[in-house]
């Protein structure tokens, strides 16, 4: 899944049209602001919700948001999408056999996808992906 990326002097940003609620970042205008910020200025979340960001210039990473990859090095160009790696969701269904009831060991496949996320050195969520120039 492929979405724009808005670059901020402090961050780079995948941000959708879904609601913002409690624990979310959002973005308006060019700011990054918390759920809390916005109804203590608004009394209401305003703008759009960041889905994903890759601090830039020392700023703080936002808590609970999943972070992009690191550039590679020596990139001077701005991309201007990212495309998320998707992957299926299995679940492990109950199941009963004869006299016995237990939890398969193979799991079934649903219809949810979601992006694939990895955990890196710092124990922060990252999204899996690519970034695009165009």
């Amino acid at each position: 899944m492929k979405h724009n990326i808005i670059k901020t002097d402090n961050y780079l940003l995948v941000v959708d049209d879904s609601e913002i609620k409690e624990g979310d970042y959002g973005f308006i205008t060019s700011a990054v602001m918390s759920y809390n910020a916005m109804i203590k200025e608004w009394n209401q979340p305003l703008g759009s919700k960041i889905i994903a960001h890759l601090p830039l210039n020392n700023s703080p990473i936002l808590e609970g948001v999943p972070l992009l990859p690191i550039l590679d090095e020596g990139v001077f160009v701005t991309p201007t999408h990212f495309e998320f790696e998707m992957e299926k969701q299995f679940e492990y269904r109950k199941t009963t056999n004869n006299s016995i009831t237990g939890f398969t060991s193979l799991p079934y496949p649903t219809n949810e996808v979601k992006p694939r996320t990895t955990t890196n050195s710092q124990g922060q969520t990252q999204l899996v992906g690519r970034y695009i120039y165009e």
